[in-house]
């Protein structure tokens, strides 16, 4: 189950993941963009932060949480725990 987040103007170097418990806090920082001898003459984002934080379900497999970042376009693959299989348990004696 993927989830799809814009981040338009952040890097990896930038980006910040955090998973603690079931809480996913996402982290970007825009660096100002370094214009070699000219002004800037259009800037469609501004320099800034994004900042957004979500409670995952229990059904998140939390140590196979994949994230890639690509263009401005963060996908994160939050797969889900495989259920349990059910097993015949042996009684031992002494």
């Amino acid at each position: 189950m993927p989830v799809y987040g814009e981040m338009p103007g952040v890097d990896k170097d930038g980006l910040t993941i955090d998973l603690k418990d079931y809480t996913l806090t996402l982290r970007g920082a825009v660096k100002p963009a370094q214009a070699k001898g000219r002004g800037v003459a259009y800037r469609e984002y501004e320099v800034g932060d994004y900042f957004r934080r979500f409670t995952l379900s229990e059904i998140i497999d939390k140590a196979k949480v994949a994230p890639s970042l690509k263009n401005g376009v963060l996908i994160l693959v939050l797969p889900k725990v495989e259920p349990a299989k059910p097993r015949k348990i042996e009684v031992k004696t002494e």
